[in-house]
């Protein structure tokens, strides 16, 4: 498995790019979104929150993992 933390100041440009069709990304675990499906919703809640917080630099953390062909067994 291979990770990566990729901070964000801009939320809804990131929502838009991990949640790309052509990517198939789903999500695993989440605080405080009211939607797993919903883009706009997403990106509604996270900018709700942002504004509670405006001395927030990082508004958003991406963690991307990817997994190596073997590891299909143990995921499934």
């Amino acid at each position: 498995m291979i990770t990566k933390v990729l901070y964000s100041k801009n939320p809804a440009a990131t929502i838009n790019y991990v949640m790309n069709q052509k990517k198939k990304a789903e999500i695993y675990l989440s605080k405080g979104i009211s939607s797993l499906f919903d883009v706009k919703r997403i990106i509604k809640d996270f900018e709700t929150q942002s504004a509670l917080h405006s001395t927030l630099e990082v508004k958003a953390v991406h963690i991307p993992m990817s997994f190596h062909v073997w590891d299909t067994a143990i995921l499934n």
